[in-house]
Protein backbone atom coordinates (compact mmCIF):
# COMPACT_ATOMS: atom_id res chain seq x y z
CA UNK A 1 0.00 0.00 0.00
CA UNK A 2 1.41 3.35 -1.02
CA UNK A 3 1.93 5.88 1.72
CA UNK A 4 0.51 9.34 0.95
CA UNK A 5 3.11 12.04 0.57
CA UNK A 6 1.44 14.12 3.24
CA UNK A 7 1.92 11.30 5.79
CA UNK A 8 5.65 10.91 5.23
CA UNK A 9 8.18 12.62 7.47
CA UNK A 10 9.94 15.25 5.46
CA UNK A 11 13.47 16.29 6.42
CA UNK A 12 13.76 19.87 7.66
CA UNK A 13 14.84 22.43 5.15
CA UNK A 14 18.37 23.87 5.39
CA UNK A 15 16.96 27.27 6.33
CA UNK A 16 14.95 25.73 9.16
CA UNK A 17 18.01 23.86 10.47
CA UNK A 18 20.06 27.05 10.35
CA UNK A 19 17.34 28.97 12.19
CA UNK A 20 17.08 26.25 14.84
CA UNK A 21 20.85 26.30 15.30
CA UNK A 22 20.82 30.11 15.61
CA UNK A 23 18.16 29.92 18.32
CA UNK A 24 19.99 27.16 20.16
CA UNK A 25 23.47 28.70 19.91
CA UNK A 26 22.74 32.43 19.97
CA UNK A 27 25.55 33.21 22.39
CA UNK A 28 28.06 31.14 20.40
CA UNK A 29 27.13 32.86 17.14
CA UNK A 30 27.44 36.26 18.81
CA UNK A 31 30.88 35.32 20.13
CA UNK A 32 31.94 34.09 16.70
CA UNK A 33 30.65 37.29 15.04
CA UNK A 34 32.59 39.44 17.50
CA UNK A 35 35.83 37.53 16.81
CA UNK A 36 35.24 37.87 13.07
CA UNK A 37 34.80 41.63 13.56
CA UNK A 38 38.10 41.78 15.47
CA UNK A 39 39.81 39.90 12.64
CA UNK A 40 38.37 42.32 10.07
CA UNK A 41 39.66 45.23 12.14
CA UNK A 42 43.06 43.53 12.26
CA UNK A 43 43.26 42.97 8.51
CA UNK A 44 41.75 46.30 7.36
CA UNK A 45 42.31 48.85 10.16
CA UNK A 46 41.96 51.77 7.75
CA UNK A 47 38.27 50.98 7.24
CA UNK A 48 37.48 51.45 10.93
CA UNK A 49 39.82 54.28 11.99
CA UNK A 50 38.97 57.89 11.18
CA UNK A 51 42.13 59.44 12.68
CA UNK A 52 45.87 58.92 12.62
CA UNK A 53 46.65 56.81 15.72
CA UNK A 54 50.07 58.50 16.16
CA UNK A 55 49.08 62.11 15.61
CA UNK A 56 48.88 64.12 18.84
CA UNK A 57 46.44 67.00 19.31
CA UNK A 58 46.97 68.52 22.78
CA UNK A 59 43.89 70.73 22.45
CA UNK A 60 41.76 67.54 22.36
CA UNK A 61 43.44 65.81 25.31
CA UNK A 62 41.32 63.92 27.86
CA UNK A 63 38.13 64.15 25.80
CA UNK A 64 35.50 61.68 27.08
CA UNK A 65 33.70 59.36 24.65
CA UNK A 66 31.60 61.56 22.35
CA UNK A 67 31.30 62.55 18.71
CA UNK A 68 33.61 62.43 16.75
CA UNK A 69 35.86 60.57 19.26
CA UNK A 70 33.59 57.63 20.04
CA UNK A 71 35.98 56.16 22.63
CA UNK A 72 37.48 59.45 23.77
CA UNK A 73 41.04 60.69 23.50
CA UNK A 74 44.20 60.05 25.50
CA UNK A 75 46.51 62.38 27.40
CA UNK A 76 48.00 63.91 24.23
CA UNK A 77 44.76 64.11 22.25
CA UNK A 78 45.08 60.96 20.11
CA UNK A 79 41.84 59.27 19.13
CA UNK A 80 41.43 56.16 21.28
CA UNK A 81 39.26 54.27 18.78
CA UNK A 82 41.90 54.65 16.08
CA UNK A 83 44.61 53.49 18.47
CA UNK A 84 42.51 50.48 19.46
CA UNK A 85 41.93 49.61 15.80
CA UNK A 86 45.60 49.81 14.86
CA UNK A 87 46.56 48.17 18.15
CA UNK A 88 44.68 45.09 16.98
CA UNK A 89 47.23 44.79 14.17
CA UNK A 90 49.92 44.33 16.82
CA UNK A 91 48.12 42.12 19.35
CA UNK A 92 45.89 39.80 17.31
CA UNK A 93 48.45 38.59 14.69
CA UNK A 94 50.86 37.75 17.51
CA UNK A 95 48.15 35.80 19.36
CA UNK A 96 47.10 33.95 16.19
CA UNK A 97 50.70 33.09 15.31
CA UNK A 98 51.42 31.92 18.86
CA UNK A 99 48.30 29.72 18.90
CA UNK A 100 49.12 28.26 15.48
CA UNK A 101 52.67 27.49 16.55
CA UNK A 102 51.47 25.84 19.77
CA UNK A 103 48.92 23.80 17.80
CA UNK A 104 51.37 22.51 15.17
CA UNK A 105 54.19 21.66 17.58
CA UNK A 106 51.94 20.22 20.28
CA UNK A 107 49.83 18.08 17.96
CA UNK A 108 52.95 16.75 16.21
CA UNK A 109 54.60 15.79 19.51
CA UNK A 110 51.40 14.18 20.80
CA UNK A 111 50.82 12.10 17.67
CA UNK A 112 54.46 10.98 17.45
CA UNK A 113 54.56 10.04 21.14
CA UNK A 114 51.34 8.01 21.08
CA UNK A 115 51.99 6.38 17.70
CA UNK A 116 55.60 5.30 18.19
CA UNK A 117 55.24 4.55 21.90
CA UNK A 118 57.92 2.97 24.10
CA UNK A 119 61.02 5.10 24.65
CA UNK A 120 59.87 7.83 22.23
CA UNK A 121 56.67 8.28 24.22
CA UNK A 122 58.63 8.29 27.47
CA UNK A 123 61.09 10.94 26.27
CA UNK A 124 58.43 13.27 24.83
CA UNK A 125 56.21 12.88 27.91
CA UNK A 126 59.04 13.69 30.28
CA UNK A 127 59.99 16.69 28.14
CA UNK A 128 56.43 18.04 28.22
CA UNK A 129 56.16 17.43 31.96
CA UNK A 130 59.44 19.27 32.55
CA UNK A 131 58.28 22.31 30.57
CA UNK A 132 54.91 22.22 32.37
CA UNK A 133 56.71 22.54 35.72
CA UNK A 134 58.08 25.97 34.70
CA UNK A 135 55.77 29.02 34.74
CA UNK A 136 54.79 29.94 31.19
CA UNK A 137 55.61 33.64 31.56
CA UNK A 138 59.10 32.75 32.78
CA UNK A 139 59.64 30.62 29.66
CA UNK A 140 58.47 33.52 27.49
CA UNK A 141 60.91 35.96 29.09
CA UNK A 142 63.72 33.44 28.72
CA UNK A 143 63.04 33.20 24.98
CA UNK A 144 62.74 36.98 24.69
CA UNK A 145 66.15 37.34 26.31
CA UNK A 146 67.53 35.33 23.38
CA UNK A 147 65.27 36.45 20.52
CA UNK A 148 64.80 40.09 21.55
CA UNK A 149 61.62 42.17 21.68
CA UNK A 150 59.11 42.62 18.89
CA UNK A 151 55.88 41.10 17.66
CA UNK A 152 57.44 38.05 15.98
CA UNK A 153 59.77 37.06 18.87
CA UNK A 154 56.91 37.46 21.36
CA UNK A 155 54.61 35.28 19.24
CA UNK A 156 57.29 32.60 18.87
CA UNK A 157 58.06 32.65 22.60
CA UNK A 158 54.38 32.41 23.61
CA UNK A 159 53.78 29.68 21.03
CA UNK A 160 56.67 27.54 22.26
CA UNK A 161 55.56 27.97 25.86
CA UNK A 162 51.97 26.96 25.04
CA UNK A 163 52.61 23.80 23.02
CA UNK A 164 52.70 21.63 26.15
CA UNK A 165 48.92 21.61 26.61
CA UNK A 166 48.34 20.59 22.99
CA UNK A 167 50.93 17.83 23.19
CA UNK A 168 49.50 16.28 26.35
CA UNK A 169 45.91 16.52 25.11
CA UNK A 170 46.68 15.08 21.67
CA UNK A 171 48.66 12.20 23.16
CA UNK A 172 45.77 11.30 25.47
CA UNK A 173 43.21 11.56 22.66
CA UNK A 174 45.26 9.39 20.31
CA UNK A 175 45.48 6.68 22.95
CA UNK A 176 41.71 6.95 23.52
CA UNK A 177 40.77 6.76 19.85
CA UNK A 178 43.20 3.87 19.20
CA UNK A 179 41.19 1.72 21.62
CA UNK A 180 37.92 2.21 19.70
CA UNK A 181 36.44 -0.67 17.73
CA UNK A 182 36.76 0.77 14.23
CA UNK A 183 40.45 1.57 14.75
CA UNK A 184 41.15 -1.93 16.07
CA UNK A 185 39.30 -3.36 13.07
CA UNK A 186 41.46 -1.31 10.70
CA UNK A 187 44.58 -2.54 12.48
CA UNK A 188 43.40 -6.15 12.32
CA UNK A 189 42.84 -5.82 8.56
CA UNK A 190 46.53 -5.08 8.04
CA UNK A 191 46.53 -1.27 7.77
CA UNK A 192 49.89 0.18 8.81
CA UNK A 193 50.34 2.30 11.92
CA UNK A 194 50.88 5.72 10.33
CA UNK A 195 48.06 5.13 7.85
CA UNK A 196 45.71 4.35 10.74
CA UNK A 197 46.88 7.47 12.56
CA UNK A 198 46.31 9.71 9.54
CA UNK A 199 42.99 8.25 8.34
CA UNK A 200 41.27 7.19 11.55
CA UNK A 201 42.97 8.33 14.75
CA UNK A 202 43.73 12.00 14.07
CA UNK A 203 40.23 12.84 12.67
CA UNK A 204 38.66 11.20 15.72
CA UNK A 205 40.94 13.02 18.17
CA UNK A 206 40.94 16.50 16.66
CA UNK A 207 37.69 17.95 18.06
CA UNK A 208 38.96 18.42 21.65
CA UNK A 209 42.08 20.01 20.13
CA UNK A 210 39.87 22.53 18.30
CA UNK A 211 38.23 23.40 21.62
CA UNK A 212 41.66 23.88 23.18
CA UNK A 213 42.73 26.03 20.22
CA UNK A 214 39.92 28.52 20.86
CA UNK A 215 40.78 28.54 24.56
CA UNK A 216 44.48 28.99 23.87
CA UNK A 217 43.80 31.97 21.61
CA UNK A 218 42.42 33.91 24.57
CA UNK A 219 45.27 32.76 26.81
CA UNK A 220 47.89 33.77 24.22
CA UNK A 221 46.30 37.18 23.78
CA UNK A 222 46.31 37.69 27.55
CA UNK A 223 49.98 36.69 27.80
CA UNK A 224 50.94 39.01 24.94
CA UNK A 225 48.97 41.79 26.59
CA UNK A 226 50.81 41.17 29.87
CA UNK A 227 54.14 41.40 28.06
CA UNK A 228 53.08 44.69 26.47
CA UNK A 229 51.85 45.92 29.86
CA UNK A 230 55.28 45.28 31.33
CA UNK A 231 56.92 47.25 28.51
CA UNK A 232 58.40 44.41 26.45
CA UNK A 233 56.04 44.72 23.48
CA UNK A 234 56.18 47.01 20.48
CA UNK A 235 58.06 50.26 20.93
CA UNK A 236 55.98 53.37 21.74
CA UNK A 237 54.24 55.39 20.42
CA UNK A 238 52.95 52.49 18.29
CA UNK A 239 49.60 51.34 19.74
CA UNK A 240 49.44 47.98 21.51
CA UNK A 241 46.60 46.96 23.81
CA UNK A 242 48.70 45.87 26.79
CA UNK A 243 50.83 49.00 26.65
CA UNK A 244 47.66 51.11 26.33
CA UNK A 245 46.33 49.63 29.59
CA UNK A 246 49.59 50.51 31.33
CA UNK A 247 49.60 54.03 29.88
CA UNK A 248 45.97 54.62 30.80
CA UNK A 249 46.58 53.45 34.35
CA UNK A 250 48.75 56.50 34.94
CA UNK A 251 45.90 58.79 33.88
CA UNK A 252 42.94 56.94 35.35
CA UNK A 253 41.91 59.93 37.46
CA UNK A 254 41.61 62.19 34.40
CA UNK A 255 40.62 59.69 31.68
CA UNK A 256 39.35 56.35 32.97
CA UNK A 257 38.47 55.23 29.42
CA UNK A 258 42.16 55.07 28.44
CA UNK A 259 42.64 51.85 30.44
CA UNK A 260 39.05 50.57 30.63
CA UNK A 261 38.54 50.34 26.84
CA UNK A 262 41.58 48.14 26.03
CA UNK A 263 41.08 46.16 29.23
CA UNK A 264 37.44 45.50 28.35
CA UNK A 265 38.51 44.43 24.87
CA UNK A 266 40.76 41.77 26.39
CA UNK A 267 37.88 40.54 28.55
CA UNK A 268 35.41 40.35 25.65
CA UNK A 269 37.78 38.48 23.33
CA UNK A 270 38.69 35.97 26.03
CA UNK A 271 35.02 35.40 26.90
CA UNK A 272 34.15 34.88 23.23
CA UNK A 273 37.02 32.43 22.79
CA UNK A 274 35.90 30.53 25.90
CA UNK A 275 32.32 30.35 24.59
CA UNK A 276 33.46 28.88 21.26
CA UNK A 277 35.68 26.43 23.13
CA UNK A 278 32.72 25.32 25.24
CA UNK A 279 30.66 24.75 22.09
CA UNK A 280 33.23 22.35 20.63
CA UNK A 281 33.66 20.69 24.01
CA UNK A 282 29.91 20.06 24.27
CA UNK A 283 29.93 18.62 20.76
CA UNK A 284 32.74 16.26 21.70
CA UNK A 285 30.80 14.98 24.72
CA UNK A 286 27.65 14.20 22.71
Amino acid sequence: MAVPISDTVRPPRPGARLLAFARRETVTLAAFAFLVLILLVTVWPGLFAAFDPLRANPSQAYRPPSWPHLLGTDNVGRDLLSRMVFGASASMPAALLATSLSLVIGVTLGVVAATLGRWVDAVITRLLDSVLAIPGLLIVFAFLAVLGNGTLPIAVAVGLAGCVSFGRLMRAEVYRVRSLTYVEAASASGVRGWTIAWRHVIPGAIRPVIALTALDLGASLLTIGAIGYLGFGVAPPAPEWGAMVAEGQRHVADAWWMSVVPGLTFVLIILCANQISRYFERGNQR
